[in-house]
């Protein structure tokens, strides 16, 4: 029986699409075979403008993405905007140099989130000064999070990492507690704060 080689040369590629009615552009990530990647992107895909290789740093990001098992749609739609913006902006060979590690990619997407988070419920404060004052105070209760998150992270550093999803969930539940006591009342729930 002839078995097939395994091909170690596939890698995440980012599908770049034109501008749609409602933003600027269209993403879709992609996990194909470097060498022939671009040919099938070509083919599969005539109106993509362009696609662009993101480092191996980035694979738990963009298998979330691929297999869309993030808990929370707009989450998901936050994340792949920001994930296109990024490779547009700097491209591969920059985009290897900004993740040295999948952690530090991991760890800047779930920031991404959370600034996405706290963008829309401080808008939703109709008075300046309360969201003035409720904004200064977005600094102790991030950095008590990450105090909370690290010492979590070597308590459980036993089990390895977390899949993306599961450690995207369980910081935005961690910021959300440290934000309410810091605010001394609880914000709306959104996105995978709930």
């Amino acid at each position: 029986m002839l078995l097939r080689p395994t091909n170690n040369n596939s890698q995440w590629l980012i599908v770049v699409f034109p501008p749609t009615l409602y933003f600027t552009y269209d993403f879709m990530p992609l996990y194909l075979d470097k060498d022939r990647g671009q040919y099938v992107v070509k083919d599969w895909y005539p109106n993509a403008v362009t696609s662009i290789w993101v480092p191996c740093t980035m694979d738990a990001v963009m298998q979330s993405l691929r297999k869309k098992v993030i808990g929370c749609h707009c989450c998901h739609h936050i994340l792949l905007q920001n994930v296109g913006a990024i490779a547009l902006q700097h491209g591969a060979l920059t985009l290897r140099d900004h993740f040295s590690s999948e952690s530090h990619a991991n760890d800047y997407f779930i920031t991404v989130i959370i600034d996405a988070y706290l963008t829309t419920i401080l808008h939703e404060f109709k008075n300046p000064r309360k969201s003035r004052r409720l904004k200064q105070k977005i600094p102790i209760a991030r950095r008590k999070w990450l105090v909370k998150r690290d010492l979590r992270r070597q308590a459980e550093a036993y089990l390895g990492s977390q899949p993306f999803p599961y450690e995207l969930r369980r910081s935005c539940e961690e910021f959300y507690l440290a934000l309410c006591k810091e605010w001394g009342f609880s914000p709306r729930k959104l996105l995978l704060m709930k």
